[in-house]
């Protein structure tokens, strides 16, 4: 789910989120194949070593779906701001999150970047605030503040004392309609941009094979950019178009207001009356969603000398709950457990421990994404393992299960590994809100969180089974192979 950028050991990577802490140098922890941006730090577990898809934070959603103090509530405001309000009153403390509906999938050819460096800006000048005094006053408030952009959508973040909202809720309110940014702090931010760019994907061979991974896989296809875009588009993008870019889609009906913590919804109510229903609505362009084209080519190959090891990519376009094919979207995420989720998955067990083909072996796949998504297999060859014997031990595992299915047994194991996860975090102000928020920003039901319990337990093994012969004949698939 892409709720939970599910963990993946440093290997496959989701394909959407991206989280920056906005100082004069970047210190996110890159993971830009596919648009993922995490500081080590901002996110438990996210960025110091990634380890199961998206599981994590999906689990929560079973923690807290069965706690009462958790039940959310949603609103609107006259203006069409979704508000989704998520009290927790165990600390005294509070999430205050603003979801836009807009990321790389609205930018246009020649345009790509732009998202991301908007983000970037709105930390550069407001009607209230000069570049940098958003996050001292959030700093000064007792809170700390951060934001990351995907595909699909944008999303800034506060974690404060709750006697701190009502002033979070001035500023955020203040840059989502009167954003002011100096020339010369463009022009010194683009260039913070460009090393972003330069250290995280450019340095980085793992990241340049992602991306070249999803060049093909998504050919046509708004996802098949990177979220930080093209240099020479990010060299080119003006201020102006940056600002047009904002007026475009920064609009209260183009948002989420998510506040999670020790608050009531009445508190929150009266605030976001307050502070963000004199906004006006705006007329919001869509997004275009051409036909993903047919896969051409099915094998990437990088070599580079700053290469450690080889390492294994093997991607499926697939469905999401949001695409063709949104059936399968559930039977996907329990397969991906099943078979790269652990020391007891059938991908470790066959090829790790009994034909020692492989030292380390990982799925992944999000349900989650207003088109489609994809389903990838990330593995390191033993020594003296090739890669084409390591991918075909991998595509027969896959038709093993879409030949002969998998047990009640292994079904069970993988939904109550979900379950056991929820107990790792199950305390997070900010996962709560970013578990909210993404569904929301991903437009699905508010009850989407509530009922994603229910939709892992009703997957069959007969599922499974289709899942698994889904993937054994996509023809959209790409392998990469990174290498020395």
């Amino acid at each position: 789910m892409r709720i939970g950028l599910k963990n993946h050991n440093q290997g496959v990577i989701p394909a959407q989120a991206g989280i920056h802490n906005h100082r004069p140098i970047s210190y996110c922890k890159n993971l830009e194949a596919s648009g993922i941006w995490i500081p080590a730090g901002v996110y438990p577990g996210f960025g110091a070593g990634m380890t199961k898809v998206c599981l994590l934070l999906l689990c929560l959603l079973w923690h807290f779906s069965a706690h009462a103090e958790e039940a959310y509530q949603t609103f609107n405001l006259k203006n069409g701001l979704e508000v989704i309000v998520i009290p927790n009153h165990r600390i005294p403390a509070v999430t205050h999150m603003i979801w836009y509906k807009t990321g790389a999938i609205n930018e246009k050819p020649g345009k790509t970047g732009i998202a991301h460096y908007l983000e970037h800006l709105m930390f550069k000048g407001t009607g209230l605030t000069k570049a940098g005094e958003f996050s001292s006053a959030i700093a000064r408030n007792g809170g700390h503040d951060n934001a990351f952009t995907t595909y699909d959508y944008t999303a800034y973040f506060q974690v404060i004392p709750k006697e701190s909202l009502e002033k979070v809720m001035t500023l955020e309110s203040d840059r989502m309609v009167n954003l002011k940014v100096p020339e010369n702090e463009a022009v010194n931010e683009k260039q913070v941009v460009l090393e972003e760019r330069r250290s995280r994907l450019e340095n980085n061979p793992k990241a340049r094979l992602l991306a070249d991974i999803r060049a093909e896989l998504y050919k046509g296809y708004p996802y098949a950019n990177t979220v930080i875009g093209v240099k020479s588009d990010i060299e080119n993008l003006s201020l102006n178009d940056v600002m047009n870019f904002y007026h475009a889609y920064y609009a209260p009906n183009n948002a989420i207001l998510v506040v999670s913590g020790d608050v009531t919804p009445e508190e929150v109510r009266n605030l976001a009356e307050k502070y963000y229903a004199n906004i006006p609505a705006r007329d919001i362009p869509k997004p275009v969603w051409p036909e993903a084209q047919p896969v051409q080519k099915h094998l990437v190959t990088l070599h580079d000398k700053t290469v450690k090891q080889n390492e294994l990519f093997v991607y499926f376009r697939a469905p999401s709950v949001n695409s063709k094919d949104k059936e399968m979207a559930f039977p996907l995420l329990l397969l991906s457990e099943i078979l790269g989720g652990g020391p007891t998955s059938r991908l470790y067990q066959d090829l790790i421990t009994t034909k020692k083909q492989a030292v380390e072996i990982n799925s992944y796949y999000s349900e989650i994404a207003l088109g489609t998504s994809e389903f990838a297999i990330q593995a390191i060859p033993a020594a003296g393992a090739d890669f084409k014997t390591l991918e075909n031990s991998i595509d027969g595992e896959i038709a093993a299960i879409a030949k002969g299915g998998v047990t009640a047994e292994e079904l069970a194991r993988a939904k109550n590994l979900l379950e056991s996860e929820v107990i790792y975090s199950h305390d997070s102000l900010r996962s709560l809100a970013f578990i909210y928020g993404e569904a929301a920003a991903s437009n699905l039901p508010a009850d989407y969180v509530a009922k994603w319990p229910g939709n892992i337990e009703a997957v069959t093994p007969a599922e499974i089974t289709a899942a698994a012969k889904y993937l054994a004949e996509d023809k959209n698939k790409v392998t990469g192979y990174l290498a020395p």
